[in-house]
């Protein structure tokens, strides 16, 4: 099922379906993942451009900062939204400077630490960025926001001594934004005094702004998490691992007893568990394949709500438990949110956009099935990984076998939306028969001298149809493929439009790469571009095997015999010239100058072909009688080309046009070589050449 989108409910809610199976399958296995309260979210990702600061309080004041190990910042949570939370948020720098000399100095103060002027800095503090636009936000962000988890801390039974409101309460005189800002200022001049953190103050100070946007929309954000030393009253810091499990289980606990306590008659959610609306939206899920999903994106202003009448006070268009939402959460975060477990239940297909697969049922080591669609690092073969896959399925008792393997492909469009691109409920024997055929698939091709062919993985395939080759052997690309039609691919072969759609582009894509290289083969120059052959060619034979054309039918067919004759006429060319050319090959041989003709109109090429080859073939006829190192490879070549000639002419009809299945026959008999047989007799020939 490709590409559904946030917005229809009747395919919105796939996400949670699939979601719904892997809770369940968890549940069996006895593993119980992390889970996580709804508004108790993850801080934003930490980077060295973007780091996130510890600031310290004590009395009212802040007294210090530093930056948090990004590690650290992983595992910490704020509650609330970006609009509002505590004890991490979102700042903005303390000053604005838009004049270009003295962003020159800021930066100069950046990269030279040791040339700080304090009082040079202090004379550029002059417009304050926060005016007024911050107030209300900082004001919630100390006050209504801390009140709320206080209050879900004495619901869940928590003495009101505890961190939380030790540090709500050093942080109360935050709520006038004026407070925060000038004791922030002081801090950040005494460390800039000091010449420590220098990087760290002036990011907190200045913003480097541009002068022709007003200051509310010139602005960006710092994560920031507020702190204080009150270890030795209860062993932990408010940055710490510790502390956020301690709230998390609190909130979690707090959501419990208020659900357990609030019943509304006849209102059950969509799995058929008690449901008590909600204004709250959906929990995101930070996934570590670089984007935040939602279970989904549903508000009033969407036109099926009004048209369905489901979006009122008293029910959602799609009504989910609490303890559903967070059962749902926790299992997405299990499968995508762990950078561990990448090829292992997931795996990125691109910018934004992953691929995650998950056995029906979950022995205590899953095997990684997402390996069938891509390998992270590429260290191995898709023969390589899928045959130890194979091998450690087949391992498996009958009653640790899953019955299927759940697939599914999210890509982020925007900030907000998240896009299912494809999901499918495979049976495992399939996928595993699904692997078998691909491999044979992608090389289900003649043999081909100094081509080394190899099965690609299935997001790869992608990669290889988008890449438009011109004919001198340079490319560019373009977006005709996606990385999950791959799968699609792997997955449902009998997908009949998709693979005459795919082998179109290809063909189209794919032609002068056969034009560029064909010529350089067969006269044995180098060729630069054999390494895209290897992977331009298994993927043109999968898509001819899987619509039907296999390489014991189409070997004996005109379009494949047609592409050989060319590659005779091409080898046959290249001997005359080496012999009689004293080795001065043309960049184009008469086959390959003949190929996109050939392509087109096959009747009429077959015709120019005899013309063009007359010479060539007069002197093969005459070269192959003397006593020279390549008579015999003259003479050979000369009966390749008849024999092909010969039954083409007499025993098959050459049609005015040839579909994209047969031009890719042509590609293929263009590079394959020779049969055994006449193989055996050019090794004769030579040695008859050589008097042996």
């Amino acid at each position: 099922m490709p590409g559904r989108w946030c917005s229809r409910p009747r395919e919105v809610f796939i996400l949670i379906n699939e979601l719904s199976s892997l809770s369940k399958a968890l549940e069996q296995a006895g593993i119980v993942p992390l889970q996580s309260y709804r508004n108790y979210i993850p801080l934003p990702n930490v980077s060295a451009k973007a780091p996130c600061i510890r600031i310290w309080v004590k009395g009212g004041q802040v007294v210090d900062f530093e930056a948090i190990d990004r590690a650290l910042a992983m595992q910490l949570r704020k509650f609330g939204s970006n609009q509002a939370s505590f004890p991490g948020l979102n700042l903005i720098s303390l000053y604005r400077v838009t004049d270009e000399s003295e962003k020159k100095l800021v930066a100069q103060c950046i990269e030279k630490p040791e040339s700080i002027d304090a009082l040079q800095l202090h004379a550029l503090c002059k417009e304050n960025a926060w005016e007024p636009h911050q107030n209300s936000r900082i004001k919630n962000c100390f006050s209504a926001t801390p009140r709320e988890m206080a209050g879900l801390l004495e619901t869940a039974g928590n003495p009101k001594e505890n961190l939380l409101n030790t540090l709500a309460a050093e942080c109360a005189p935050f709520a006038n934004a004026q407070v925060l800002h000038e004791s922030l200022t002081k801090a950040v001049f005494a460390k800039l005094e000091k010449k420590q953190d220098v990087g760290l103050a002036l990011l907190i100070l200045f913003q480097l702004g541009d002068a022709s946007k007003p200051c509310k929309d010139d602005k960006r954000n710092i994560s920031v998490f507020f702190d204080t030393d009150a270890y030795d009253t209860y062993g932990m810091y408010a940055a710490s691992r510790e502390f956020t499990a301690y709230l998390n289980t609190a909130f979690l606990q707090a959501e419990r007893i208020v659900t357990s306590n609030t019943t509304e008659d006849g209102l059950m959610d969509s799995f058929g568990q008690i449901y008590v609306p909600t204004n709250s939206p959906m929990p995101k899920v930070k996934l570590a394949a670089g984007f935040e999903p939602a279970l989904y994106t549903m508000f009033d202003g969407q036109p099926c709500q009004n048209r369905y009448h489901n979006f009122d006070d008293k029910r959602d268009s799609y009504p989910l438990s609490a303890q559903h939402r967070v059962q749902f959460q926790a299992a997405l975060n299990w499968l995508g949110g762990d950078a561990k477990s990448k090829g292992i239940t997931w795996l990125n297909t691109g910018k934004g956009e992953a691929v995650f697969a998950y056995p029906s049922s979950l022995p205590e080591a899953p095997l990684p099935y997402v390996q069938f669609f891509g390998h992270p690092d590429r260290s191995e073969t898709f023969k390589e990984i899928s045959g130890s896959l194979l091998a450690a399925f087949n391992g498996l008792p009958p009653k640790d076998r899953p019955e299927s393997v759940q697939v599914f492909v999210l890509r982020k469009i925007d900030k907000g939306r998240t896009k299912i691109l494809y999901s499918e409920s495979a049976l495992a024997d399939a996928l595993i028969h699904a692997a078998e055929n691909w491999d044979m698939a992608c090389n289900d091709l003649p043999d081909i001298a100094s081509i080394r062919l190899s099965a690609p993985f299935p997001i790869d395939v992608a990669a290889v149809v988008n890449q438009v080759w011109r004919q001198d052997g340079e490319s560019s690309t373009v977006s005709a493929m996606h990385p999950y039609e791959g799968i699609g691919l792997f997955l449902h072969r009998a997908q009949h439009r998709l693979l005459l759609h795919e082998l179109h582009i290809l063909v189209q894509h794919g032609m002068p790469l056969f034009i560029h290289a064909g010529p350089l083969l067969h006269s044995g120059r180098k060729c630069s571009r054999v390494a895209q052959l290897e992977q331009i060619l298994p993927v043109l034979s999968m898509l001819l095997f899987f619509s039907g054309n296999r390489k014991d039918d189409y070997m004996e067919a005109t379009p494949y015999l047609m592409g050989q004759l060319l590659k005779a006429s091409d080898e046959l060319h290249a001997l005359y010239c080496k012999v009689m050319r004293n080795n001065q090959i043309p960049p184009q041989l008469v086959g390959s100058a003949l190929f996109v003709a050939a392509s087109e109109t096959p009747g009429r090429t077959l015709s120019q072909l005899s013309v063009r080859m007359a010479p060539y073939l007069s002197w093969a006829k005459q070269y192959r009688t003397k006593n020279e190192d390549s008579s015999g490879l003259a003479g050979w070549y000369l009966k390749v080309f008849e024999q092909i000639a010969n039954k083409l002419a007499t025993e098959y009809s050459v049609p005015m046009r040839w579909s994209d299945a047969q031009k890719a026959q042509l590609f293929i008999g263009y590079l394959a070589s020779f049969p055994k047989q006449e193989k055996q007799d050019e090794s004769n020939a030579n040695h008859q050449s050589k008097g042996e």
